[in-house]
C-alpha cells in the first residue's frame, strides 16, 4: 500500500547517502521542501510516485548520480517536477 506524505516542514522523504532504496507509489503533496530529496546515493529507484504541490521540486537528486528515476508524476511544484 502507498504512503500519502503531506504536509512536512521539509522534504517528503530524504535519502542522504544512500543505495539501493526503493521508493515506489507514494504521494507526496504540499511539503516545505522536496517531495522526495535524493542526495549523495546511487542505485535508488524512485518509480510511479506522485509530487503535488511541493514548495522546491517534486523530485530532486544531487551528488553521485546513477540513480532511477521512471514514470513520476505531478503538478504545480513551484521549481518544476525534477531538479
Amino acid at each position: 500500500m502507498p504512503n500519502k506524505i503531506v504536509g512536512n516542514g521539509g522534504n517528503g522523504i530524504t535519502l542522504d547517502g544512500t543505495d539501493g532504496a526503493l521508493i515506489e507509489a507514494n504521494k507526496l503533496d504540499r511539503n516545505s521542501g522536496n517531495g522526495v530529496l535524493v542526495a549523495n546515493g546511487t542505485r535508488n529507484r524512485i518509480i510511479a510516485n506522485r509530487a503535488n504541490s511541493n514548495d522546491l521540486y517534486g523530485f530532486k537528486t544531487i551528488g553521485r548520480g546513477r540513480n532511477t528515476l521512471r514514470g513520476n508524476k505531478g503538478v504545480n511544484n513551484k521549481l518544476g517536477l525534477y531538479g
